[in-house]
């Protein structure tokens, strides 16, 4: 397992504190996710230059999908043309940075068509896992917290996994999402063979407050102690808001 920070408390940033902090943080953390989002939207002007940072400093990433205003399992037809063109985009940047993980958003369900919008998303979803591999681009469909009607639990991601049996995409567990939905332990269990990435930041198991990993109520020991046990051998991606720095070094220390 290598373990990473997440760009997540930096984009309502500029861009110029996104390099500072790549800069001055390089003797300590190698593995960043950049969120193709907000301030940090991906171009080609950017990501030059994450590519002159990491050959500079031999950094690593992984590229988190845009996600504010997006859905790709809209009944919009426009609406779901402009999202899947959009998240196309980012996967050509990731692509253009090496990124070593795309982690991609599932849509979110139109509360009165539910079996419908399930179909686009999953539909949806497997274009843009497709468009990845013509890249050669690894995939992993996030869960998300309570109170979306999506990709949330348990039992909607064996659905995912039966329908696209033949797709191949990964589970990027969000560990502070598997919380807020009390299936944290489940997750961990049922999911063994398809965990290819994994967020972590705490919570209170209610509100998905992305705060540092020791605001809450996780066991993070007994985390990294099962996710050993299972063999995961991927990146472990710091995605707190909220003392994001402090919260990398406390994994890194779990670590010994």
């Amino acid at each position: 397992m290598e373990i990473g920070l997440s760009t997540l408390y930096l984009t309502t940033k500029h861009f110029k504190k996104l390099v500072k902090t790549l800069t001055s943080y390089a003797d300590k953390c190698r593995i960043w996710e950049i969120v193709d989002e907000a301030n940090l939207r991906l171009s080609q002007f950017k990501v030059k230059i994450l590519k002159d940072l990491a050959k500079t400093f031999q950094l690593k990433y992984t590229v988190h999908t845009p996600f504010n205003d997006l859905n790709i399992a809209s009944l919009n037809p426009i609406i779901k043309r402009v999202s899947i063109k959009i998240v196309e985009k980012s996967i050509k940047f990731a692509w253009e940075l090496e990124a070593k993980m795309y982690v991609l958003h599932p849509g979110f369900y139109n509360v009165f068509q539910l079996e419908k919008s399930e179909k686009i998303n999953f539909q949806s979803l497997k274009r843009l896992v497709n468009y990845a591999k013509n890249f050669g681009l690894p995939v992993s469909v996030e869960n998300l917290p309570n109170g979306f009607l999506s990709l949330t639990r348990v039992e909607d991601f064996k659905k995912f996994f039966r329908r696209m049996e033949d797709l191949d995409v990964g589970l990027a567990l969000d560990v502070g999402h598997a919380y807020t939905v009390g299936q944290l332990k489940i997750f961990l269990e049922k999911f063994q063979d398809k965990i290819t990435h994994v967020h972590l930041h705490n919570n209170n198991g209610k509100l998905d407050s992305h705060g540092g990993l020791d605001e809450g109520g996780i066991d993070w020991v007994e985390v990294v102690k099962t996710l050993k046990n299972t063999g995961f051998s991927r990146y472990l991606i710091v995605e707190s808001t909220s003392k994001p720095l402090e919260s990398y070094l406390k994994l890194k220390k779990i670590f010994g």
